[in-house]
């Protein structure tokens, strides 16, 4: 299963290039239909055998309640914007529900002791994951308010407080795109 949900990814991934997708439509969409309908069948299966566990024993709730855990959830969405796809061909977001074939990846963490210990700390640290997040937030709204007073005289079109975020954010994360960049002596 862990090798189908690679494969069907990296399909996923491939299909969104229009040359690549117009040499190879029919093997992604094999690949597509073949992963969707084995998705559908373990799914099924899941959910039939779900009452062995004494948590969900009861034939009708207990099959209700096992299929709103997360898990269950992430198996129903993996092939869902399939069959979605295909009673509706002319959907509007198309895009959308075809992103969310992507969810497929979660699919992993049934099949990986990793991924659910990485889970399991997300969840565990998330109160310091979020204090931390929000750190991050209020000190790039400093920044930003720091770099629009700085350089707002200079060329104010290009330091207003959400571009002066922008700034912030891609100075900190990548080289920078050298779309927006300061050039008042104070500059960083």
């Amino acid at each position: 299963m862990a090798f189908l949900i690679l494969i069907n990814a990296a399909a996923f991934i491939a299909s969104t290039s229009p040359s690549f997708y117009r040499e190879h439509a029919s093997i992604l969409e094999s690949i597509e239909i073949v992963s969707s309908l084995v998705f559908t069948i373990e799914y099924a299966l899941r959910l039939w055998v779900c009452t062995v566990d004494g948590k969900y024993s009861h034939p009708i709730r207990g099959r209700l309640r096992y299929a709103l855990t997360p898990l269950a959830i992430i198996d129903l969405v993996s092939f869902l914007p399939f069959y979605t796809l295909l009673l509706f061909p002319n959907l509007s977001v198309f895009n959308l529900i075809s992103l969310l074939r992507l969810l497929r990846l979660l699919k992993m963490s049934r099949y990986s002791e990793s991924v659910r210990t990485l889970g399991a700390v997300l969840h565990a640290k998330k109160e310091e994951l979020l204090a931390t997040a929000f750190a991050v937030f209020i000190l790039l709204i400093f920044a930003s308010s720091i770099m629009y007073f700085v350089e707002s005289e200079a060329h104010p079109e290009a330091f207003a407080i959400p571009d002066a975020m922008w700034w912030g954010v891609v100075t900190l994360t990548t080289v920078g795109y050298g779309d927006i960049y300061p050039i008042t002596p104070w500059r960083c």
